[in-house]
């Protein structure tokens, strides 16, 4: 139906999604984050359900029962973490890569069970430090 008055939305900044924490999950400030398959935030790991988020901007404590339950806040933009290093990189032919992600904080090129890459080396600067783009929640689904 056409508007026949003003309407006003709540809104929040493009790039950055507050979801509500696993219960007794500790989110570090630049851990990287799952929506696990309850559909709560969690630190990121190789567990079937999880869907990559993007990366945590502040500690939160999870606790489901309390109100309101702690929210992640989540900065799903696609950011690009600079000069981090990546396990197996060897050179500047890994620029491109698929980056995964053991945990919350371990990137790697080998692939892990039940999840897809969470990102990609766009610059590499020597032994495993590079930088890597994270991949926006839809990339990382496939859309």
């Amino acid at each position: 139906m056409a508007l026949t008055a003003d309407a006003f939305y709540e809104t929040s900044v493009r790039g950055l999604e507050a979801t509500p924490a696993a219960n007794t999950v500790q989110i570090f400030a630049g851990a990287l984050v799952a929506i696990n398959a309850a559909g709560f935030a969690t630190n990121w790991g190789y567990v079937a359900g999880n869907t990559f988020a993007g990366l945590n901007t502040r500690d939160v404590p999870g606790d489901t029962a309390a109100t309101p339950p702690p929210e992640a806040e989540v900065n799903v933009s696609g950011i690009h973490l600079k000069k981090v290093s990546v396990a197996t990189v060897a050179s500047q032919a890994d620029c491109g890569a698929l980056v995964h992600a053991t945990d919350e904080n371990t990137l790697t090129l080998v692939a892990g069970a039940n999840v897809d890459a969470v990102g990609q080396i766009t610059r590499y600067y020597q032994g495993t430090i590079c930088d890597v783009r994270l991949f926006i929640p839809a990339e990382y689904l496939g859309l």
